[in-house]
């Protein structure tokens, strides 16, 4: 095999481990209420948070009437969040599939003077009556070189994040199936901490409602 330019393993080596951030998302271990909002839809949403040394870890948890597979149909539809997401999505875009994953690729375009961001990732579905789950991890945008350039065209200022690490939850229970988000994000170039995490504890109820919404949409059709 041939030895890549030490460019690329600089590159590579500056790459965050996603282990210990996926870690921190299926432990319930650490994480401190900070909020509760209600949005419009799906009634209140607990907010928590931690840390995972220098990077932030947020939780969103609802109670919702539809079922853990109505939600996860949403969830791990990547191409239709540029229809149903109020994030400003410019590309949401299937890359492959294989093995039981699906790597792909999301551009968000962030009002000025924030740069847009970028996150390439690998997300797993699994699907269960009483449980079901979508994760996604951070990968390597330079392994999908011409997708990589084709998000610089779209927007040739985009920061990578360089850490992604999240999973929507679904469990059925008495009350309905409680719908819980967690992500560990650092979104990489130059936002103070605080912005990010007011921003970031600002829109995690309107991504709950978003899927749900989108749920009832098709369950309506």
């Amino acid at each position: 095999m041939p030895t890549p330019p030490l460019a690329l393993l600089t590159l590579l080596a500056a790459i965050p481990d996603p282990g210990p951030y996926a870690a921190a998302v299926t432990s319930d271990a650490g994480w401190v209420e900070v909020g509760r909002r209600t949005e419009d839809g799906i009634g209140e949403v607990i907010l928590k948070h931690k840390k995972v040394g220098e990077v932030d870890c947020l939780q969103g948890l609802a109670t919702v009437p539809e079922a853990p597979s109505a939600l996860l149909a949403v969830a791990a539809d990547v191409p239709s969040a540029t229809k149903w997401s109020r994030w400003e999505l410019v590309a949401s875009k299937v890359i492959s599939k294989g093995g039981g994953a699906v790597n792909y690729v999301q551009l968000l375009d962030n009002p000025a003077p924030i740069a847009d961001r970028y996150w390439f990732l690998e997300g797993r579905s699994l699907p269960g009556e009483e449980q079901a789950r979508f994760t996604w991890r951070h990968i390597d945008p330079e392994a999908h070189p011409a997708v990589l350039a084709e998000i610089k065209n779209l927007r040739s200022s985009a920061v990578s994040t360089v850490v992604n690490v999240g999973e929507w939850r679904f469990t059925k229970g008495a009350a309905g199936t409680e719908l819980r988000y967690r992500i560990c994000t650092d979104a990489g170039g130059a936002i103070p901490r605080w912005a990010g995490e007011f921003a970031a504890t600002r829109t995690l109820p309107s991504n709950l409602a978003d899927l749900v919404l989108e749920a009832r949409r098709r369950a309506s059709r």
